[in-house]
């Protein structure tokens, strides 16, 4: 094969079909998004976020939208999807050449990336942050320009215990045990406890490039299993939902709730919704107060006659809260010796 077919290849975005869903929360499916970029072939991605809301919540999408950004064509009219060939440049309208002078003309200001995570301390547990910094496809031909990436944990009523920043350069990673900032757990009784605190990662880039593998994970390690999870931005929906068996003997669920403003915020959760035709009447109401910039863990544990009425049934939780904040679901063994962790 040669080169040029190649880098042909590379360049071809890999398409199923034009519904297909590119931004989950706002059902954003490939058609729209192509008919955005026909409608106005010149906005900006910042322009596009702002149009379709795409990206502005779990920020999940984010790497896809750039891609199709990048790819899609700017036709007059939604069609069928061609991608640009290997060197071949999208035209530029007036309004574009402008924009590209005053982009060289003006100094360029790096746009920070921030994302809030739970930090999970207990027995035996350590929580790790990993930023990557790799080349594309790990091919060695592509990478991210050099990064810093500031890091600083709090407690859960939201004191700073730890702040500095790491230099992230090309081909290397940045790898922290941020769970041994904060103190371990009171341990009530037979059961194993787990303390909660947060940490807030911010990524700035040192010159102008493209985000790449740079986005931050969370680890959480114990010493017969491990999980991790991405980073995301926190959201502001007003309501949300999570549905799961309930297991009391072979699972405890967590909801860990991390509070991105400088203001206090209620949670309210509320529980069991029934998934499977059980009548359980009026659900119980939890509500979870967070200090600014602090983090909340709340276990989920259903008394009689619900614990019955449930086990081993599906059930769904609904929490409401008016704010920034970020919450994870964390299903872990009754003695805490296994976690899966997921944003919600």
């Amino acid at each position: 094969m040669t080169d040029a077919r190649r880098q042909e290849e590379r360049a071809t975005p890999v398409v199923q079909g034009d519904g297909d869903v590119v931004c989950g929360c706002t059902n954003l499916r490939l058609q729209g998004l192509q008919a955005a970029l026909a409608a106005d072939p010149t906005m900006t991605f910042e322009e596009l976020l702002t149009k379709t809301g795409a990206g502005m919540s779990c920020t999940a999408c984010l790497l896809d939208l750039e891609y199709y950004f990048v790819t899609l064509p700017r036709a007059s009219r939604p069609g069928r999807i061609r991608p640009r060939r290997a060197g071949e440049k999208a035209p530029q309208t007036l309004r574009r050449r402008v924009y590209r002078l005053l982009d060289r003309l003006s100094p360029q200001v790096p746009m920070p990336l921030t994302e809030w995570m739970p930090v999970v301390v207990g027995e035996g547990i350590e929580e790790w942050v990993w930023v990557a910094n790799q080349s594309l496809l790990y091919e060695g031909k592509e990478c991210p320009p050099d990064f810093d990436i500031d890091i600083i944990v709090r407690t859960a009523d939201g004191e700073t215990v730890y702040q500095a920043t790491h230099g992230v350069g090309q081909g290397s990673a940045l790898r922290l045990n941020v769970s041994r900032f904060l103190p371990p757990p009171v341990r009530h009784g037979e059961c194993p406890s787990l303390g909660v605190g947060s940490v807030q990662i911010s990524r700035r880039a040192r010159r102008p490039g493209f985000r790449g593998t740079i986005r931050p994970q969370i680890e959480l390690v114990t010493p017969v299993g491990s999980c991790a999870v991405h980073s995301q931005a926190p959201g502001e929906l007003p309501e949300q939902w999570f549905t799961n068996f309930y297991r009391p003997r072979d699972e405890r669920i967590f909801l860990s709730v991390v509070n991105a403003s400088a203001r206090p915020l209620s949670v309210e959760f509320a529980y069991p919704f029934s998934s499977s035709g059980v009548d359980v009447g009026a659900p119980l109401i939890r509500t979870v107060h967070v200090p600014p910039q602090g983090a909340r863990l709340h276990e989920i544990v259903l008394p009689d006659p619900h614990a019955e009425q449930f086990t081993g049934r599906l059930f769904s939780i609904r929490w409401r809260a008016s704010g920034a904040r970020k919450v994870h679901v964390l299903c872990a063994t009754p003695t805490l010796d296994r976690f899966s962790i997921d944003h919600l």
